[in-house]
């Protein structure tokens, strides 16, 4: 595992800058899931980053949690689609 750790140390240190937040998360996690039991501690103790980052990677890249807004967030009513044509617009631009 020291091996391990040693090359999982030099890729992050080459992949960390080009990326952003979740995606770091959701790498450290994958290596995590990768190593089996104790990866999160590898990863943590190679990388520098909190154990508690790399379970929540590791939580998401095994499809635990979903990214993106909240049910009810967006649009007032919940309406999908694009919005009516409204007269007054149809008449502008009909010039």
């Amino acid at each position: 595992m020291a091996d391990a750790a040693e090359t999982l140390a030099r890729r992050f240190e080459v992949m960390r800058p080009h990326l952003d937040e979740f995606q770091r998360r959701l790498w450290l996690g994958a290596e995590a899931a990768e190593l089996g039991p104790g990866g999160v501690a590898v990863v943590a103790e190679a990388t520098g980053v909190a154990a508690d980052t790399v379970r929540r990677g590791r939580e998401e890249a095994g499809g635990g949690r979903r990214r993106g807004r909240a049910g009810r967030a967006g649009r007032a009513g919940g309406a999908s689609g694009p919005r009516p044509v409204t007269g007054s617009w149809s008449r502008r631009w009909r010039r």
